[in-house]
């Protein structure tokens, strides 16, 4: 009988402690943001050189929309070189909006030093909290001779 007895507290015992957990683990907000970084979209690289004149490219950074709507900035990492220039600002992400809207810009590369030899960037810019897809392009101009700038390794993640 007394067996019997702590047998049936062992188990109620038991059963109290899971239920415990049970109830602290469905309190969590599993619609809450996440945290750390996760890649969402990455190029391999591209370029453009001209001449004498202006170039431009404009492709897509991912065939599907990224969504930035759950993190509140967007780092971007990247390779680049280029030479001679004029165009204060060689490359840009943005996003489709309207077309024609500067908002939608959500890094311009102005600044950059360029030169012939490979350097590397990370920046932070805040978050678009929008579900679009997103597209860089890169713009050369050249009044002296041939002009180009290239990157490899885009890589942007929400954070």
């Amino acid at each position: 009988m007394f067996l019997r007895k702590l047998h049936l507290l062992t188990v109620t015992n038991i059963l109290a402690i899971l239920i415990i957990m049970f109830t602290v683990s469905c309190g969590e907000d599993p619609a809450g943001p996440s945290t750390g970084k996760v890649l969402v979209a990455q190029v391999s690289g591209d370029s453009v050189g001209t001449g004498l004149g202006f170039a431009s490219s404009s492709l897509s950074v991912n065939s599907s929309q990224i969504d930035f709507t759950d993190r509140d900035s967007v780092e971007i990492t990247y390779t680049y070189a280029g030479t001679s220039n004029n165009n204060a600002v060689p490359l840009t992400i943005a996003y489709l909006f309207n077309s024609g809207n500067s908002d939608s810009v959500i890094y311009s590369a102005s600044g950059l030093n360029l030169n012939s030899a490979d350097q590397s960037i990370t920046v932070t810019v805040p978050s678009p909290k929008v579900r679009q897809f997103f597209f860089y392009t890169i713009n050369v101009s050249s009044s002296t001779g041939f002009s180009f700038f290239k990157f490899r390794e885009l890589k942007i993640y929400k954070k």
